[in-house]
């Protein structure tokens, strides 16, 4: 799912987001304008719009893999920190606004420029800086969780994770940051999947998370 959505098929050389913005995902997701929109995409039909729409699809099931994940993660952690409900709260939420997210894409994508409004450009907008936020702060308790580990492998994926949150949250106001965390983000998650056992098998004496007071 990951390599349909960062890879092919790839958009066309057409596809020019506004304002520095690597990555036509991102950018149509923190559009401001229909000539935002037009700059990652062009009028119907546009081969770049059919493309959106097919990793848009893959979304839907990238979105339902991490959110299990987060919640599987989260129910570990909460036998060993209350941190473990509120990142399971954190990732449903991150999830239901990606999903409107999406939604909101793919209308926009099967809209005509003229009929966009700039209602439908705001309601996708500020679903996005929701979804942002908070997967950045899940991924924040997993980088913290992560770094509480004694091991340097875990405390190197938990600063990565930590590294990739706060990004994310710069990238809410400086939107070009935003296609540099996303990949620092899930590759963290994967690792997290990687490194689970850390987690499960750790002694009940090496506890390596602390338990709430």
């Amino acid at each position: 799912m990951l390599a349909v959505i960062f890879g092919h098929p790839y958009f066309t050389n057409a596809s020019r987001p506004a304002r520095g913005i690597s990555d036509p995902i991102t950018a149509l997701q923190m559009a401001r304008d229909v000539r935002e929109v037009d700059a990652v995409f062009a009028d119907v039909p546009s081969p770049d719009r059919e493309i959106m729409r097919l990793k848009q699809y893959a979304d839907f099931a990238f979105i339902v893999a991490y959110a299990l994940l987060a919640l599987t993660l989260g129910e570990i952690l909460s036998k060993r920190t209350r941190l473990g409900r509120v990142l399971a709260v954190a990732a449903v939420l991150a999830a239901v606004f990606d999903a409107r997210e999406d939604v909101l894409i793919l209308k926009i994508a099967a809209t005509p420029l003229e009929l966009t409004s700039q209602a439908m450009i705001d309601a996708l907008r500020l679903a996005s800086i929701v979804k942002w936020a908070f997967t950045a702060i899940t991924v924040a308790i997993l980088g913290y969780c992560w770094m509480k580990i004694p091991r340097w492998f875990t405390r190197v994926i938990g600063g990565m994770e930590l590294a990739g949150a706060g990004l994310a949250i710069a990238g809410i106001a400086v939107n070009t940051l935003l296609p540099w965390s996303a990949p620092l983000m899930a590759f963290g998650i994967l690792l997290n999947a990687a490194t689970l056992k850390f987690l499960t098998h750790e002694p009940a004496t090496a506890d390596p998370v602390s338990r709430p007071v």
